[in-house]
């Protein structure tokens, strides 16, 4: 019988130098981190069939429809709560699972060309805090690097 090694956290997915999204290995593992970032990350923007490949039933499928939303989209009020919803569904996995106790999501336009959704993620006395920022149709990730102050 094959075993298979488990490893915890969260897959740390960083920018390679090419231009590529990477993962890093050391001693056979993959490097983790013990915050949320990479399934934030994925979450939110990863395309619809990513990871449906290894659901174990169609309800364990996941479709975030964040992408589709600001592919086209225009800064209005509309897109503005359309993307709080879309955000806080490819998010709600994190609340069923028990990884999150509480997301809050809010929007607001930074410019006539651009949003921000702010992202606050708690999880006891941890929170994580996120934005996303689309400017002038390109979506960026960002990370509050103060924002886990408490991790142990």
């Amino acid at each position: 019988m094959a075993t298979c090694n488990t490893w915890y956290g969260d897959l740390r997915i960083q920018f390679s130098d090419d231009g590529d999204w990477d993962f890093n290995f050391t001693n056979g593992q993959p490097d983790m981190t013990e915050g949320l970032d990479s399934a934030v990350l994925l979450s939110i923007f990863a395309e619809a069939d990513w990871q449906n490949a290894i659901a174990s039933s169609t309800s364990a499928e996941y479709h975030s429809e964040f992408p589709a939303l600001i592919e086209r989209a225009s800064v209005t009020d509309e897109t503005i709560i359309n993307g709080v919803n879309a955000i806080k569904a490819a998010l709600d996995w994190m609340i069923t699972d028990e990884v999150a106790e509480t997301i809050d999501v809010s929007g607001e336009a930074f410019s006539t060309m651009g949003i921000k959704w702010t992202i606050e993620i708690n999880r006891g006395n941890i929170t994580s805090k996120y934005t996303v920022n689309w400017d002038n149709g390109v979506a960026c990730l960002q990370k509050d690097q103060s924002a886990e102050a408490d991790w142990g």
